[in-house]
C-alpha cells in the first residue's frame, strides 16, 4: 500500500501527499465498496443460509464467493487507514506485519474471488452444455469438496508474501518494491489470466449453445419453451456482463504491476487501479445475487418475516 506521489523506482526519499481530488476519490470509493460489499454479501450469506430452496449446487459457489467478497469489503475499509492520516500511514508502513498481512488479505481475497467466479462459470457451462453429466456429478458433496480445495489453494497463495518479500531491505510498504517481482507478475498474472480465460471461454461456449437453441426455437411453436429461452437469454446477458466487468476491474491493476516492474508507473494511477480491483467485490453481489429473481423473492420473504416480528 502507498499514498505517495511520483513514479515507482528505487530512489530514496519521496514527497508524501494526502490531499487532492484523487485521494478523496480513492477514500470515497473504498468506503462505498466496503459498505456495499460487506452488507450486500453478508445479506447474500444470510438469505442463502435461511432459504432451503436456494440450497443448490450453484448457490454453494455463490455463497463461497460472497464470503470472499465480504472479506474484500473489510480490506477496503482497512485500506482507508493509509489515506486519512499521514502519521497513521507512516506507522502502518513501518510495521512489517501490518504491511505484509495487508497483502496476504489483498491477494487472498483476489484469488478466492477469481477461483469462485471460475467455478461458477464452469458450473453453468456444464449445466447448459452437458446437462446429463451435470445431473450425475453436480452434487452438494462434490461442490463442497471443490470449494474446500479452492480455499486451501487460496490460503497457500495468499501467505506467500510473508516469505517472498524484501521489507527488511527496502523498509517500505510500497507493493512493487516490497513484494517479489515473480510473485506479482507470474503468480498474480497466472491467477488472473487463467481465471479470466476460463470464465470467458465458458460464457462464450454458453453463448454458442444459446444461439443453437434460438435457431431450434424458431423452428417450433412452443410458448413455454420460448418463455424459458427468454429467461436463459437474460441469464446469459448477466454472464457476459460479469466477464466484462471483471476485465475492467482487474486488468488495469495487473497492467500497472507489469509497468511498475519494467518501465515505471505513477503512484496515483497504481493506487486508483488497486482500489478499482476491489470494487469488483461489491459489483459481484449485484450481479450474482440481487439480479437473481429467486434471491430477490427470498429477500422479500425474509423482510416480511422480520416486519411481522
Amino acid at each position: 500500500m502507498n499514498v505517495t506521489t511520483g513514479v515507482y523506482n528505487n530512489s530514496p526519499g519521496r514527497d508524501v501527499s494526502y490531499t487532492g481530488p484523487l485521494y478523496t476519490t480513492i477514500v470515497v470509493m473504498c468506503l462505498i465498496q466496503s459498505a456495499v460489499a460487506c452488507l450486500g454479501n453478508l445479506l447474500t450469506v444470510v438469505i442463502i443460509w435461511r432459504t432451503p430452496s436456494l440450497h443448490t449446487v450453484t448457490n454453494r459457489y455463490i455463497l463461497s464467493l460472497a464470503v470472499a467478497d465480504f472479506l474484500a469489503g473489510i480490506l477496503a475499509l482497512f485500506s482507508t487507514l493509509w489515506y486519512i492520516d499521514a502519521d497513521l500511514e507512516n506507522f502502518l508502513s513501518a510495521c512489517k506485519y501490518c504491511c505484509l498481512f495487508y497483502y496476504v488479505f489483498l491477494f487472498g481475497t483476489f484469488e478466492a474471488s477469481m477461483s469462485n467466479m471460475t467455478m461458477i462459470a464452469l458450473d453453468r457451462l456444464v449445466f447448459i452444455v452437458y446437462p446429463f453429466v451435470y445431473e450425475r456429478y453436480a452434487t452438494g458433496a462434490n461442490a463442497n469438496s471443490l470449494i474446500s480445495l479452492s480455499w486451501c489453494v487460496t490460503i497457500a497463495f495468499s501467505v506467500l508474501p510473508l516469505k517472498l518479500n524484501r521489507f527488511d531491505d527496502v523498509g517500505t510498504c510500497l507493493q512493487l518494491e516490497v513484494l517479489s517481482k515473480e510473485y506479482q507478475v507470474v503468480g498474480v498474472g497466472t491467477v488472473l489470466v487463467s481465471s479470466l480465460a476460463a470464465v470467458t471461454a465458458s460464457y462464450a461456449s454458453i453463448l454458442v449453445v444459446a444461439k443453437k437453441q434460438r435457431a431450434a426455437i424458431s423452428a417450433r411453436v412452443n410458448n413455454n419453451y420460448s418463455a424459458n429461452h427468454v429467461a436463459n437469454r437474460r441469464q446469459i446477458s448477466v454472464f457476459v456482463l460479469i466477464c466484462v466487468i471483471s476485465f475492467v476491474c482487474w486488468v488495469p491493476y495487473y497492467t500497472c504491476m507489469i509497468m511498475g516492474v519494467t518501465v515505471g508507473v505513477s503512484y496515483d494511477v497504481f493506487n486508483f487501479c488497486a482500489v478499482l480491483g476491489l470494487v469488483n467485490s461489491a459489483i459481484n453481489f449485484i450481479l450474482y445475487s440481487y439480479m437473481n429473481k429467486d434471491f430477490r423473492k427470498s429477500f422479500s420473504t425474509q423482510m416480511c418475516r422480520c416486519r411481522k416480528r
